[in-house]
């Protein structure tokens, strides 16, 4: 395998990506929605000293951790610990499926794939360049957002706390590790998902199904059922390290001319 062409798949699908509005505009507006707008929201009660009608404003383990504080303090402090991790887990899954979805079954909605098909590229540096325009620009956003969820709700907490509540052992595993893995895992599914589809509607539908188990971690940590601790995101990034092997060799297999341009028939 050629890096060099690898590169120059890389960069036809993020000049693709530019051009399009489906794309670029979750792009913009998830990360402000998930990293300024939430946090913001939430911590109002904090800033402004606002009172809470919640009779239980967090789950036990965390007012063991900050006994001396409000309850205005405590509801304000655990949202914001409880987004972090989920949020950091659940937008790259949003955008890698966006992007993947765009990448993969996108190329034959819009009639490009037998172009792409016709050129000196092996299936191995074709699968790869795709893979890593959904995964790079995913993973990039993701840090840049959690770098303002962070400074907000830093800025917000430092007087009352005295120390930085972000990043802490749990979003920095989330960030570096976890985070790259479930886009892979989105990504891994949709490749799989896009041979036998051929419109972007279509995979995204089908592909939503992924998008499940991001949704059960946000639920279950927002409401306190589960503790993402730095040795949860530990063993959630071995599973998928393990899972995410499995799903892009056999992907990797699956992409091939052969099968694409059956799916095209």
């Amino acid at each position: 395998m050629r890096w060099e062409r690898v590169r120059i798949v890389i960069g036809k699908d993020w000049k693709g990506y530019r051009q399009s509005k489906e794309l670029i505009v979750p792009m913009i507006v998830l990360p402000i929605m998930f990293a300024v707008f939430l946090p913001s929201i939430f911590l109002v009660p904090l800033t402004l000293g606002l009172p809470i009608v919640e009779e239980e404003p967090a789950p036990p383990w965390f007012l063991e951790t900050f006994p001396n504080l409000t309850e205005t303090e405590v509801f304000a402090l655990f949202v914001a610990k409880a987004m972090s991790v989920p949020f950091l887990l659940f937008l790259p899954i949003i955008l890698s499926m966006a992007m993947a979805s765009d990448s993969f079954a996108g190329e034959k909605e819009r009639g490009t794939i037998e172009q792409l098909l016709a050129t000196p590229l092996t299936d191995e540096e074709l699968f790869f360049g795709k893979v890593l325009a959904c995964m790079l620009p995913s993973f990039a956003v993701t840090l840049l957002s959690f770098g303002v969820f962070s400074t907000i709700v830093d800025v917000a907490t430092y007087r009352t706390i005295g120390r930085l509540l972000l990043p802490d052992a749990a979003t920095i595993g989330a960030a570096l590790i976890t985070s790259p893995l479930f886009s892979l895992l989105s990504i891994g599914t949709m490749v799989l998902v896009s041979l036998r589809v051929r419109r972007v509607r279509d995979a995204q539908q089908l592909g939503g199904l992924v998008m499940l188990p991001g949704i059960a971690i946000v639920l279950a940590s927002i409401t306190g059922i589960v503790v993402l601790s730095g040795k949860m995101i530990l063993a959630v990034s071995i599973v998928l390290f393990f899972v995410d092997s499995l799903l892009i060799k056999a992907s990797s297999k699956c992409f091939n001319r052969d099968r694409l341009i059956t799916s095209l028939i």
